[in-house]
């Protein structure tokens, strides 16, 4: 079984979700075994003016889904990502992700992420991502946890 990150660890957001009008500060929390995020939309993350757009939404669920993968011991891409929008977000929101790996299956690993803004639910995504070697450590420099894929 993969190592999990053991202790809270702050974690990189990537240049997609940030070129794409979020800023986004996560951190795994070793106790929940989840990864939290703190969202904040600009107008670039716009789709119909004024609010933002589902596929933002999408991005951030995806890569916190991913991320706690990572956190978990595994490089998983993604090869299947379903978000259901249940609320509009607006531009300038601020909001938080949740996500965790729920279940192993040889190696497909099984995500959930929630995104909420204050206390109100907008978007769930459920997630199928793999589990593979990690080719090339040196691109993953500076993450958190990459000593557990040198062994």
């Amino acid at each position: 079984m993969p190592e999990q990150l053991s202790q809270d660890t702050p974690l990189p957001g990537s240049r997609h979700t940030q070129a794409g009008g979020v800023q986004t500060q996560y951190q795994w929390r070793a106790a929940e075994r989840m990864v939290h995020g703190d969202l904040q939309f600009t107008p670039l993350a716009e789709g119909l003016p004024g609010y933002v757009h589902g596929g933002a939404l999408s991005a951030i669920a995806d890569e916190a889904m991913g991320l706690a993968c990572w956190c978990e011991g595994h490089c998983a891409p993604g090869a299947q990502v379903n978000v259901t929008f249940l609320q509009p977000v607006r531009a300038g929101d601020h909001g938080q992700v949740h996500a965790s790996l729920v279940e192993t299956v040889g190696r497909k690993l099984h995500c959930q992420a929630e995104i909420r803004m204050g206390d109100r639910v907008v978007a769930r995504a459920t997630g199928i991502f793999v589990s593979v070697p990690l080719q090339d450590p040196a691109q993953f420099a500076g993450w958190p946890g990459l000593a557990r894929f040198r062994k």
